[in-house]
């Protein structure tokens, strides 16, 4: 019988791993570039609908916020809830370019409101819960009483005798849409 010779055949991989690794590269390059673009649509959805940084300017917040801190706030909390007595929160004033106030709502929707002999009165009752609430020197429109709206909030500054708030008719009551969120946390005071 006669022996059968059977031929091999050398393979080489070198051409393979030269095209696949060229390949590679492009699949690497495109995969970052995908996880640069979910990183920036992430942040971009956080900004416009999670948090955001803002300045408190003046005194009006004295105690609580001096000018120059900046804090935190929840932009999301108020998509989800509504908000609520003592909150501090941040609202739009004017037009939709106009600047952001931080002050504390000390009315809801429905409440009645009215600054009699220096003291806030929250449906009938004194609001004592505030320091700087005593001894209140103007009352403002507050001087007679205002019965919130069902989207109407009543803010007041801590630092109640040196705010520009709801008792000033160019702020007045602030509607629910005109609120941005609520403040969370002081982040750190800004310079200069």
């Amino acid at each position: 019988m006669a022996r059968r010779r059977v031929r091999r055949r050398n393979y080489s991989f070198s051409r393979y791993t030269e095209t696949n690794r060229g390949r590679d590269i492009a699949v690497g390059v495109a995969k970052w570039c995908g996880q640069i673009a979910i990183v920036i649509l992430l942040a971009f959805l956080t900004v416009q609908f999670g948090v955001q940084t803002l300045t408190v300017r003046g005194e009006s917040l004295e105690e609580t916020y001096s000018d120059g801190d900046v804090v935190l706030v929840n932009k999301f909390i108020y998509k989800i809830s509504e908000p609520k007595r003592y909150d501090m929160a941040a609202f739009r004033t004017g037009s939709e370019d106009g600047h952001y106030s931080i002050k504390r709502i000390v009315g809801v929707p429905g409440d009645s409101i009215i600054i009699e002999d220096g003291v806030l009165k929250i449906n009938g009752e004194s609001v004592d819960l505030f320091p700087a609430f005593s001894d209140i020197n103007y009352a403002g429109l507050a001087s007679e009483e205002i019965i919130l709206d069902e989207n109407e909030y009543f803010v007041m500054g801590d630092n109640c005798n040196n705010s520009e708030d709801s008792r000033v008719a160019s702020v007045g009551n602030i509607e629910r849409e005109n609120m941005i969120g609520k403040v969370q946390t002081k982040l750190y005071k800004k310079k200069g």
